[in-house]
């Protein structure tokens, strides 16, 4: 750090806690990345920009993760937001929608990922019973 704690210290304190916090919503989300397609991909690449910063600032006693931001706001309240948002998913819901889209709109790339992540469709499987009934209809 050059010996530059006074110049970490007020990055910090300066530009990334109020920055960090005018970014944090009430409910922790990050608004700005939930505008983009790739939301849940946006808001973890910025908080990961914020886990790289606090490697440096914890060096000289800054916790980015529990240090509030002048308007209040922690780090922490967009993480609890994204944990709450990470579920597992049933992958074979999407795999279906993918074959069928991917066979009516003659889309290999999409057949073949529904295969990859684990297509389910046969008159076996009780997921896709209902969806194979109204089918044939």
């Amino acid at each position: 750090y050059l010996d530059r704690t006074d110049r970490i210290r007020e990055v910090a304190e300066q530009s990334i806690l109020p920055k960090m916090g005018t970014q944090i919503a009430d409910d922790g989300s990050l608004p700005q990345e939930l505008k983009r397609t790739l939301s849940l991909h946006y808001s973890t690449f910025a908080l990961e920009a914020l886990m790289e910063a606090n490697q440096i600032t914890s060096q000289v006693g800054i916790n980015l993760w529990s240090t509030p931001a002048p308007i209040g706001k922690v780090a922490s309240q967009a993480v609890d937001y994204l944990f709450k948002q990470i579920k597992p998913f049933d992958q074979s819901r999407a795999a279906i929608l993918l074959y069928e889209a991917g066979t009516a709109l003659g889309n290999q790339k999409y057949i073949d990922t529904a295969k990859r992540i684990g297509l389910k469709y046969s008159t076996s499987d009780v997921e896709t019973i209902p969806y194979l009934i109204l089918k044939k209809k």
